[in-house]
């Protein structure tokens, strides 16, 4: 028996479109042109979304360095998004006394708070889409209202509609189910009762945060992922990150899209094989290194668009006591009028505007942890201020600091320096600017 230095396993959703097949053979061919090493071995999960197809294929080297290729196709229909077929994967292929550190890999589309979106609809003129089989008036109204928008929303792993205005949007996620932040005894992350509904899934089909985590936890609950690799857009959330704290040690996302090219692979890969001894941190810091170098004469790439960051996970414990310190001195603050006649949701209202959206279009509501609270130190500073405000500005300035703690890396390289206002450490949270209703 082998006793491997690493697994790499990588799970990807193949969605029929001819791009997506160019950059997926891509990436096999960086696994297969890396330097031999009996070692290391890579353990993929294929499923061809178009016809419900998919294909387990491990790829490693004999005693000679000759590559070892075996495939094993699976009984079609394969239920990809249910739960128990990536659990059964990764008890069955992947898990093992001997598998050494654990690199995982996902590639396909994502959406912020769910892994492997089925494609985006954009109406509901949809085919197999019969909006006469929906009964529930909260469903019924959101669609009614805003389609696309909603299903942006929903497919960050919300279901919620929001309200009118920003500050009653905000005021209602605080005290909804769905805020990681709202209780400091348990603190988890709770998925949309909306969301969970069987309509809405077989609407928009996704693997949500909550889903994955519990496939990993389970999986890998008497070891750790090393490093999680999401290729995936969106996925550098305080939300998603959160139910995998105790998982995985390194996540490797980006808060912004991400093209199909990726990161560097050959790079990567080659690495893996010639380095395997190397620590965590030093393969996090190659990757975000490598990743604008592979784009370095592509016009398209910029890194207001296209960021990505490595996360220590461990730290998501730290960042929630002092979310909560935060949120419970927000409640505090609720019926105080400041100059201008704004309360504390009216000042909250002008941050937000302040911030980048880190998605196109100011749909997805994500914005940088770190410049909110630099944005909010600024904007709250300017009000007459005492006592009563001081342990919620403390309590931000504590917040930047954990964040940049947290941050491995990223691209483009994170700074607290006050002169440094954009390349700011990339951990998002959801904040929505503008009603979703």
């Amino acid at each position: 028996m082998i006793n491997y230095d690493w697994t790499i396993c990588i799970i990807a959703q193949l969605d029929g479109e001819k791009n997506t097949y160019k950059e997926y053979n891509k990436l096999l061919k960086s696994i297969t042109s890396a330097a031999p090493n009996m070692k290391v071995r890579y353990i993929l999960f294929e499923f061809e979304q178009k016809n419900k197809s998919a294909e387990i294929k491990k790829i490693g080297w004999d005693v000679t360095g000759q590559i070892v290729i075996t495939r094993m196709p699976l009984k079609a229909p394969v239920m990809f998004y249910e739960v128990n077929t990536l659990l059964k994967f990764f008890n069955n292929h992947v898990i093992g006394v001997n598998a050494g550190r654990y690199f995982l890999i996902t590639w396909g589309h994502g959406a912020g708070l769910g892994y492997f979106v089925k494609g985006k609809p954009l109406s509901k003129n949809l085919p197999g889409f019969n909006i006469d089989k929906i009964s529930d008036p909260e469903v019924l109204f959101a669609i009614e209202k805003d389609f696309a928008n909603y299903l942006d929303l929903l497919s960050m792993g919300y279901g919620k509609i929001m309200e009118e205005n920003i500050g009653e949007a905000f005021e209602n996620y605080l005290n909804s189910d769905l805020c990681t932040y709202k209780s400091e005894v348990d603190g988890i992350f709770k998925a949309s009762k909306l969301a969970a509904k069987p309509v809405i899934r077989s609407l928009f089909q996704i693997l949500p945060i909550d889903s994955f985590s519990q496939i990993l936890n389970s999986a890998f609950k008497e070891t750790k992922i090393d490093i999680l690799f999401t290729m995936n857009c969106y996925m550098q959330t305080f939300e998603a990150n959160w139910p995998l704290r105790n998982i995985v040690e390194c996540k490797i996302s980006p808060p912004t899209a991400i093209p199909f090219a990726g990161i560097d692979f050959d790079k990567l890969f080659m690495l893996l094989n010639t380095n395997p001894s190397l620590a965590t941190e030093k393969i996090a810091n190659d990757i975000i290194f490598n990743y604008p170098l592979k784009y370095r004469n592509v016009s398209w790439f910029k890194f207001e668009k296209y960021k990505l960051s490595a996360v220590k996970l461990s730290l998501m414990e730290s960042l929630l006591v002092e979310l909560n310190v935060f949120f419970a001195e927000y409640e505090k603050l609720k019926e105080i009028i400041y100059p201008d006649g704004l309360n504390i949701l009216g000042i909250f209202q002008e941050i937000r505007d302040r911030c980048d959206d880190l998605s196109d279009g100011d749909i997805l509501g994500l914005i940088s942890i770190f410049e909110c609270s630099k944005v909010f130190s600024e904007v709250f500073g300017a009000y007459q201020t005492g006592p009563t405000e001081k342990p919620i500005i403390d309590s931000f300035l504590r917040i930047q600091e954990i964040v940049h703690e947290c941050i491995f890396d990223s691209y483009p390289k994170s700074s607290i320096s006050p002169q440094i206002k954009k390349n700011l450490p990339f951990l998002t949270f959801f904040f929505p600017k503008t009603k979703y209703n």
